[in-house]
């Protein structure tokens, strides 16, 4: 099976059943259901409610590699992960290094529910080491992408985006 033949709907539910579980389980915060916006032939820039917000922006990422490969990217801003560092590290006094480790965390957390996820259905894959960037006006590039898909979701009351890019298979 390659990407194309798994559903648009069920990589929704995929991400969306992961986002729920890191939510829920490290952060103890609810999760929505999102519909992912199809950026698969558009030039990905950064989200736009975190593009006039506060700067920096986090953007974690994490790579899965086998019978099909991607990535997916966390964008979250400053404030939005300073709350989740101090609710998961129990400190009050974060500094961008803890932040940066916690954003890492976060994606490694989402990465590996999708990844089970596809593994489940017969398409086993390993994680890459999260890679954590902050800085302003930052993008995915989506060259070599099948199929790159963007869900908005509201942790602590402000905007989250998650993008999943699936890779061409070669």
């Amino acid at each position: 099976m390659s990407e194309s033949e798994i559903s648009r709907e069920l990589l929704e539910q995929y991400l969306n059943r992961s986002v729920a579980n890191v939510l829920d389980t490290m952060l103890a915060q609810p999760s929505e259901t999102a519909t992912a916006e199809d950026l698969s032939n558009s030039k990905v820039e950064t989200p736009v409610e975190l593009d006039s917000l506060e700067k920096p922006i986090y953007v974690g990422s994490v790579g899965f590699v086998g019978d099909i490969n991607g990535g997916l990217y966390l964008f979250a801003s400053q404030s939005v992960m300073m709350k989740a560092t101090a609710r998961i590290t129990e400190v009050n006094e974060v500094g961008s290094e803890m932040i940066s480790d916690v954003c890492g965390e976060i994606a490694n957390m989402l990465g590996g529910g999708f990844k089970n996820s596809l593994a489940d259905m017969g398409q086993p894959s390993m994680l890459t080491i999260p890679t954590v960037l902050n800085g302003c006006e930052l993008y995915v590039s989506s060259i070599g992408v099948s199929r790159y898909l963007r869900f908005r979701y509201t942790l602590f009351e402000e905007p989250v985006v998650v993008d999943l890019a699936m890779a061409k298979i070669v």
